[in-house]
């Protein structure tokens, strides 16, 4: 009889784990999903013609921080989700300076569902792997 309520009780942790993992990729969906609508808003509201605002020579304009944004999604989501090369590395790789406004807004767009559709194809297994952060082993 213990055997049995022992794989009974494995059986709903098992579950339990699988039903938190599943809880886990909705909830950073719904993250990524809201940042998306919100970065998007924030870059549609600006004049073209503030696209190349700084606020100190020393720092990125305002379409210069969008394409860098829209590069490290990509980046984060090729490396560390879809454990696959990243599609924007060295020959597709944008220059933001000869962006319009229209094409950082695209490519912006593209990089959060490119993300959205890493995450939405996670299953509970890729909880399990282990990966290498700046030397050190994550997982």
């Amino acid at each position: 009889m213990k055997i049995i309520l022992s794989i009974i009780a494995l059986a709903f942790n098992l579950f339990g784990v699988s039903q938190n993992n599943k809880m886990l990729i909705e909830s950073h969906l719904d993250k990524l999903k809201n940042a998306k609508v919100y970065a998007l808003a924030i870059a549609n509201s600006l004049n073209e013609d503030k696209f190349d605002f700084k606020p100190v020579k020393e720092e990125m304009s305002f379409k210069d921080q969008l394409v860098h944004i829209g590069e490290n999604i990509y980046w984060l989501s090729a490396t560390y989700i879809k454990e696959e090369p990243n599609p924007i590395k060295d020959n597709n790789k944008p220059n933001a300076k000869a962006m319009s406004k229209k094409e950082v807004l695209i490519f912006l767009n593209g990089a959060y569902n490119y993300a959205i559709n890493s995450i939405s194809e996670l299953d509970s297994t890729s909880f399990s792997k282990e990966s290498i952060v700046t030397g050190k082993q994550i997982g």
